[in-house]
């Protein structure tokens, strides 16, 4: 799932100016497969001892913006704001630092301050989670370890590349389906509604494309507006947890 952040601002420690933003990274609601993320279940160490912080769940060093700080558990309203006082959503805020002199980071920090500086603003980039699914009751998922965070403007992001491999389920023995892309209310339709008329971009009773990987790629940028860096990067971490990669 996908949270905007609550702010971004410069702080100094030992006489250095550094980017440090904040935000929650998870909240115990429903995400877009009707899935919970049990916040007490979540080992957030190995993203605080060693994990990164990417641009839009992007591979390679060039993508690699930031490095999380700390974590704390804390609380949300109903608008989704950071509220420890009067919040019962149960939640996770992070802290990040944004590295300075790397394109990419200038980048993302010139966005985040021209959001904040905009009247009337409503678009913020977010933060979402990556890492690995250890345990899950029914639509809860009660055990997770998270290992890197995502920051991106696009609101409908799966969990990680391992929980979309633990979301797939076989169809009458035909591709598995992906239904943590399943994001768009009303159709039901796995990879979501295709407007391509008398042949959709794959069958919707097999849930195969019919021209492969191509027609996939294509699917998510013509028909669900993704942009191709981001639905080549589905596809590749779907490859990889299908082929028990990390």
């Amino acid at each position: 799932m996908w949270f905007p952040l609550a702010k971004a601002r410069e702080e100094v420690h030992h006489g250095e100016r550094q980017r440090i933003v904040y935000g929650p990274i998870s909240a115990e609601v429903p995400d877009g497969v009707q899935d919970v993320v049990v916040q007490d279940g979540m080992d957030c160490e190995p993203l605080v001892r060693e994990g990164y912080v990417n641009w839009d769940h992007l591979d390679g060093p060039q993508h690699l913006i930031g490095e999380p700080l700390s974590t704390r558990p804390c609380k949300l309203n109903d608008r989704g704001e950071i509220d420890d006082r009067h919040g019962t959503i149960p939640a996770t805020e992070g802290r990040v630092l944004l590295y300075q002199g790397h394109p990419p980071s200038d980048a993302v920090w010139s966005l985040i301050q021209a959001q904040e500086r905009t009247p009337h603003a409503k678009r913020r980039v977010g933060f979402s989670v990556q890492g690995e699914i250890l345990e899950k009751q029914g639509h809860y998922i009660t055990k997770s370890r998270i290992r890197h965070l995502a920051m991106s403007h696009q609101p409908l992001m799966p969990l990680s590349f391992a929980a979309i491999a633990k979301s797939l389920r076989k169809t009458q023995g035909a591709v598995p389906a992906l239904q943590t892309l399943n994001l768009d209310a009303g159709d039901g339709w796995v990879w979501g509604r295709c407007p391509r008329g008398r042949r959709p971009c794959y069958d919707p009773h097999t849930y195969r494309f019919h021209d492969g990987i191509r027609g996939m790629l294509g699917h998510f940028v013509r028909c669900q507006g993704w942009s191709l860096p981001f639905a080549k990067a589905v596809v590749r971490g779907l490859a990889r947890s299908l082929t028990g990669g990390a």
